[in-house]
């Protein structure tokens, strides 16, 4: 029996996973992917992105995803358009919805483009790309967890990692909890989610146990010792004032 030949499409990855964003953030600079924008193509430059999220910061409609491919020259049918969404190649539609002529209709993120022209010169490019493509997955299919939490972190308020805990600890901030189960939705491993949130959790306990109890006592003190002398020292810097002006 011969073995099936992989296509083009079996290497693309889904839209919400690391190796997508690297893969994004890699196609902005592959020098043969520049070239074929510098001889107008029908492919976006970074900054042509990022105006386009700027613009649509509050979301997309499909009219507002089709108008902005049309502009470019891009040719994205509503059929082909769902059949990527079902694919989990391009990010699904939010809970909101615009209101619209023909009713309600749904609202995505405005990175919705950068995505489709990801899966839209993943189909273009040739098999000498297509190889450094799987060649970029296979260097960084190893990453610390660390560089994975971070990633999460830098779209809440909270990017450094020992603030995040830091406010977890004070006040209950809960985006170091998002963070890790954000990555773990996209990336399952019970094994290492479960020793992350143990490690968490160790760190909650400590602090309750043995430091919450000597701030306590800290700021008790502070409560409790009297401090003399203020009226007087008062009295003799207005009286110095007064003194100087004369």
């Amino acid at each position: 029996m011969n073995k099936k030949r992989a296509k083009k499409s079996d290497y693309i990855t889904a839209y919400n996973t690391n190796q997508r964003r690297i893969l994004i953030n890699y196609l902005q600079k592959d020098p043969e992917y520049k070239s074929h924008v510098e001889q107008g193509l029908p492919f976006y430059t970074e900054e042509e992105l990022k105006n386009i999220e700027t613009k649509y910061r509050d979301g997309m409609a499909w009219a507002d995803i089709n108008k902005e491919l049309t502009q470019k020259g891009v040719i994205l049918k509503k059929p082909t358009f769902r059949k990527y969404l079902q694919s989990k190649w391009l990010p699904q539609a939010t809970t909101e919805i615009m209101p619209s002529k023909k009713g309600k209709e749904l609202k995505y993120p405005s990175e919705i483009i950068a995505h489709i022209n990801f899966v839209k010169y993943f189909f273009y490019a040739g098999q000498k790309e297509i190889l450094a493509f799987i060649n970029v997955l296979d260097l960084f299919d190893s990453i610390a967890l660390i560089e994975c939490i971070k990633e999460e972190l830098s779209s809440g308020f909270s990017e450094d990692l020992t603030l995040a805990i830091g406010l977890l600890l004070f006040n209950g901030a809960p985006d170091i909890n998002y963070a890790i189960d954000n990555h773990f939705k996209k990336n399952p491993d019970k094994n290492i989610e479960r020793q992350t949130r143990d490690q968490l959790e160790a760190i909650e306990k400590n602090y309750y146990e043995y430091v919450q109890p000597k701030i306590d006592s800290f700021i008790l003190f502070l409560e409790d010792t009297p401090i003399t002398g203020r009226l007087e020292r008062l009295l003799e810097g207005i009286n110095k004032t007064a003194s100087n002006k004369q």
